[in-house]
């Protein structure tokens, strides 16, 4: 994690030459902290990045969203991952603010439940499987 876009990391790596140096990509700390592109910071790092990378998704803190809920691109840099065939490990960093998602994750379980059961009330289903 750094400051510079992906053409200044590219020209560091080329000028440091060391096969096992790699960049780990971060899906939200360019957008965050740099406000960079993260779609055209990951298709232009992507041939140089190691097998991992971390994911998470915000729009005033890091990770503060549910991931594709903030706006960082999330979906579109997961479909540039799938073009170019990434095989590695995905990290999750998400969730910092743990109970404030968690509550609203419970509200939309209450409220799909709820659904579920009226739909077999006007069924008359008695039983829920």
């Amino acid at each position: 994690e750094n400051a510079l876009d992906y053409k200044e990391q590219i020209q560091l790596l080329k000028e440091i030459r060391m096969p096992n140096l790699t960049v780990h990509f971060d899906t939200q700390n360019f957008k965050f902290n740099f406000n960079m592109n993260q779609c055209e910071q990951l298709e232009g790092l992507y041939p140089y990045m190691d097998s991992q990378l971390h994911v998470k998704d915000g729009i005033n803190e890091p990770g503060g969203c549910l991931l594709g809920e903030g706006n960082t691109d999330f979906f579109p840099q997961m479909e540039i991952l799938k073009k170019h065939g990434y095989e590695g490990w995905i990290i999750i960093e998400n969730y910092y603010k743990l109970t404030k998602i968690l509550f609203r994750v419970i509200q939309e379980m209450v409220l799909r439940i709820q659904m579920i059961m009226e739909i077999c009330i006007q069924n008359n289903d008695t039983e829920i499987t």
